[in-house]
């Protein structure tokens, strides 16, 4: 029945979030580090802030009032600060 299924996709995804949120929470599995936060990956750092440089680019090119320099903005990555430093920083944001 339709109540059923609605709440084992409920338990399904409160277990799919509590192991993320596990996860991450560990040091073990991932420490405060740019190769932890990338879950392993620390090589795809710098091409990931070029893409996202890119990507800040091109929004510009499409939106011209959009502001790709300066001013204030929120990383909401809630990791250790490797965008806010190695991207929003130097494009001069606060």
């Amino acid at each position: 029945d339709d109540d059923a299924a609605s709440k084992t996709q409920d338990v399904n995804k409160s277990r799919w979030y509590r192991t993320a949120k596990n996860y991450w929470e560990d040091e073990q599995n991932c420490p405060p580090t740019v190769n932890g936060v990338l879950g392993g990956y620390a090589s795809i750092s710098d091409m990931d802030l070029v893409a996202s440089q890119q990507f800040l680019s091109e929004l510009k090119s499409k939106r011209p009032s959009f502001r790709t320099t300066g001013g204030v903005c929120v990383d909401c990555g809630a990791g250790i600060g490797r965008i806010s430093k190695g991207l929003l920083l130097p494009l001069g944001f606060k």
